[in-house]
């Protein structure tokens, strides 16, 4: 086998490796909103075009895109839980962010008006969790998806791989 066939080989089977373009667009995700007392339920979407449900009867619209999540308030109110003096702990749950084959959700790049926010990140999960308190009009909770591929130790295997089949292949093919 030639060299310039083998580098071609070795080139095609590096391109092959390489994930379709990631993200979240015509998948279904949920988004599930819990409190320390009270659970808001889960909501099932398909991503696309537009507003993809509200939390909290209305009060807190959310709206994914192929590659972030984000949530607002258009208007004031006093917390999501409690008017009261005893805050509790919200934790905002999104999964089933599904970015295709062999990718996978690394961090969140997380912008928001809320105190403390904490964030956890799993292979399809974004987890969210700040206590309880006041929310005005513009309040928001924005994050930008960071996705990648879980094993980059693959690619070097199937180099190596590769280039072991080459050379079997090298030394069956007839010398001229």
């Amino acid at each position: 086998m030639k060299l310039s066939t083998l580098i071609g080989l070795t080139s095609l089977g590096v391109a092959l490796s390489f994930p379709a373009v990631a993200g979240l667009n015509g998948d279904i995700v949920t988004t599930a909103l819990h409190a320390e007392t009270a659970d808001y339920g889960r909501f099932s979407a398909v991503v696309g075009a537009g507003v993809e449900g509200s939390l909290v009867r209305g009060v807190l619209p959310f709206d994914y895109t192929d590659a972030g999540f984000s949530l607002s308030s258009p208007g004031n109110f006093c917390g999501i839980h409690s008017c009261g003096e005893v805050r509790e702990k919200l934790t905002l749950k999104l999964s089933g962010l599904d970015f295709g084959p062999s990718v996978v959700l690394t961090k969140v790049v997380l912008t928001t008006t809320l105190s403390n926010v904490t964030v956890t990140v799993g292979p399809t999960f974004a987890e969210f969790a700040w206590i309880d308190q006041p929310v005005s009009q513009g309040t928001f909770l924005s994050a930008a998806f960071v996705t990648g591929v879980p094993e980059p130790d693959a690619l070097s295997l199937m180099l190596v791989g590769l280039g072991l089949i080459g050379m079997a292949a090298a030394r069956r093919s007839p010398r001229a």
